[in-house]
């Protein structure tokens, strides 16, 4: 039960500071969103929606797991939020779309969208999953 604990630290500290680190540069990360290019057409304005609303909810989800609250949604929406995730990426990079920063670390850490990225957004994939099934 002890690595559950651990896993709620670690994925509310990653998911939180993720969150913070794009509220320094929102027009960047909705940059992202807009060359990932995922939602067109009268989905179209989703790509704000997104932009500027998953910041807050990944630091409220984090908070949420470092503070032991409402596990179980919390847990069901970053579970959802890497799935979104995942498919944004799989889809980048399906398109050879040229993505240098997949803007998960705002402008802090640069990641490119590529194979290696899809690797370790199924990684936190499972971990979240695994968190989801545990509480």
């Amino acid at each position: 039960m002890s690595y559950i604990i651990i896993l709620k630290g670690f994925l509310g500290i990653v998911i939180a500071l993720s969150g913070i680190l794009k509220l320094f540069d929102l027009k960047s990360f909705y940059r992202v969103i807009l060359k990932i290019g995922f939602f067109r057409g009268s989905l179209y304005i989703l790509n704000k929606v997104l932009a500027y609303s998953l910041p807050f909810i990944e630091i409220i989800v984090g908070i949420l797991l470092l503070l032991n609250t409402y596990i179980k949604t919390s847990s069901f929406i970053l579970l959802l939020m890497f799935i979104v995730s995942l498919i944004g990426v799989c889809y980048a990079y399906w398109k050879h779309k040229k993505i240098e920063n997949c803007g998960c670390w705002g402008n802090f850490i640069k990641v490119p969208i590529n194979k290696w990225k899809i690797f370790e957004n199924i990684i936190w994939q499972i971990l979240s999953l695994i968190l989801f099934l545990m509480v």
